[in-house]
């Protein structure tokens, strides 16, 4: 038979389960802090663009309402995350046959105030919804990051 040097396993630091565990939490956990702090803020209301129009389409997507005013190029999207998703789908679905007045981000075209024939999703109310469900984000992923570290380093 051959000669040679048999195989021995790579010598280094040995990481057990419940350390890949407390990397992989705490991963999760600075990722959603991260997320949470890149969709901070809602853009003052001077920045924003205001239009006019019935809507042509409309889709319900994930954690967004996608739709196009008729006669304009703009992709619209209304975010999940500006509360009371439900409501403002309806208000959308109206607009099919009556006129909604949008702000929206130019660059993005989200959208942070709608007003409709029976109603409206002001904008305060959509900066608040952000605003709590960034507090909670932040919160949610320290605690991750936490936790995660603590089982990675925490006594075995």
């Amino acid at each position: 038979m051959g000669t040679g040097t048999a195989l021995t396993p790579p010598s280094g630091p040995r990481v057990s389960l419940r350390g890949a565990v407390g990397w992989a939490v705490a991963g999760w956990g600075a990722a959603l802090l991260v997320w949470t702090m890149w969709w901070a803020g809602v853009p003052p209301p001077e920045s924003l663009e205001r239009t006019r129009g019935t809507v042509e389409t409309l889709e319900a997507t994930g954690g967004a309402l996608h739709f196009t005013l008729a006669g304009q190029g703009l992709q619209l999207r209304y975010l999940r995350r500006g509360g009371e998703i439900g409501r403002v789908q309806r208000l959308l679905e109206e607009a099919r046959s009556q006129q909604v007045l949008l702000l929206f981000a130019p660059g993005t075209g989200v959208v942070y105030d709608i007003e409709g024939a029976s109603g409206a999703r002001r904008y305060e109310e959509v900066r608040d919804a952000w605003r709590d469900k960034n507090g909670t984000d932040a919160g949610l992923g320290l605690a991750l990051m936490f936790i995660g570290a603590r089982l990675a380093f925490g006594r075995r």
